[in-house]
């Protein structure tokens, strides 16, 4: 599932967050009511424009963003983006999306370096 079909980030919707298709819909309510024990049916009943593939493309999402993160932690570039944050903070800087966010920037660095 290529969730990068599905997913979407404005930065004047929802905060930024991930959504659904340009919706107001974010991958964390769908993901937070999944994970609350609402059924996948539950999700598509009360959000009829929402499809199985917007779910799934949620799970990847989710997935993905685990797996880099994780990665992060991993290779020790968790020290570089907690300090890039306490300087852009100490400037009082705020992030106006997940992209803009020191792990936001260093997550789309290294998705660039794995494309094909």
């Amino acid at each position: 599932m290529d969730y990068r079909k599905i997913i979407t980030v404005e930065p004047g919707k929802r905060s930024g967050k991930p959504c659904i298709r340009g919706m107001r819909i974010t991958v964390y309510d769908v993901l937070g009511y999944l994970a609350g024990g609402m059924t996948e049916e539950e999700v598509l009943a009360d959000f009829p424009e929402l499809t199985r593939d917007d779910i799934a493309a949620c799970r990847a999402f989710g997935v993905e963003t685990d797996r880099r993160v994780a990665e992060i932690a991993a290779t020790g570039e968790a020290g570089k983006v907690a300090g890039t944050a306490k300087k852009l903070l100490g400037r009082g800087r705020r992030f106006l999306n997940a992209e803009e966010s020191p792990v936001g920037m260093l997550v789309a660095e290294r998705t660039r370096e794995s494309s094909p």
